[in-house]
């Protein structure tokens, strides 16, 4: 329910590229129009969170067991970040030498992507056996297979297909559906995934919770 509201709420952002390409189509700005754009709605984002958002401060969220910021700063799982870090930096510089700087098979390629690897393997290792208090990676929330790992894996796929198709999706689409010069219909276009998310975000919300069959 609260993702698809979420989504439904998501829907000025998704009419971006159409209003993007208005500007284009019929402002003297052009191309910058659409940055100008999506900077006002940054700020007005900024002004509402400022003025509307108001958390709970330190002292209200540690009232019962007392902690210092101090405290907490030491319990931190300094390792496991270290680890993952380290893990992530290696890896994707490995990917980025290979084919480039390095052919796929130089040590100079293969190297920094074994040995992130190994540390994502450490770091998995290091959070399951390590006596911590606030591990990086908890593992009692990795047993919940169902309720979270089943979870991460959906959003994990569900961001690959999103983000890849937001960019690779208007090229192809103007070259083969939008008439040559008709730069609003290239907004159109743009905007169709974007639009099957939100259409999506009503499903969940308006017949999803009330199935409770989410499958």
């Amino acid at each position: 329910m609260a993702v698809g509201g979420l989504d439904v709420s998501l829907a000025l952002a998704f009419s971006s590229p159409l209003v993007s390409y208005a500007f284009i189509a019929h402002q003297d700005i052009g191309w910058r129009g659409a940055y100008w754009y999506l900077f006002s709605f940054h700020c007005f984002a900024f002004l509402m969170l400022f003025f509307f958002y108001n958390p709970p401060d330190f002292e209200m969220k540690h009232r019962e067991d007392g902690e210092t910021k101090w405290q907490l700063v030491k319990q931190m799982d300094w390792v496991g970040v270290f680890l993952f870090l380290s893990g992530g930096a290696l890896f994707l510089i490995g990917v980025n030498f290979g084919g480039r700087t390095y052919p796929w098979t130089h040590p100079g390629t293969l190297c920094p992507i074994i040995i992130g690897g190994c540390c994502f393997i450490a770091v998995g290792l290091w959070c399951t056996y390590a006596p911590l208090k606030y591990p990086l990676f908890p593992p009692k929330l990795f047993r919940r297979v169902r309720e979270f790992d089943m979870v991460i894996v959906v959003c994990f796929v569900g961001g690959m297909l999103y983000y890849s198709m937001n960019v690779m999706w208007p090229r192809p689409s103007q070259a083969l559906f939008v008439p040559e010069g008709d730069i609003i219909m290239r907004g159109v276009y743009a905007t169709i995934f974007s639009c099957g998310t939100w259409t999506a975000g009503l499903v969940v919300v308006f017949i999803c919770s009330r199935l409770h069959h989410e499958k």
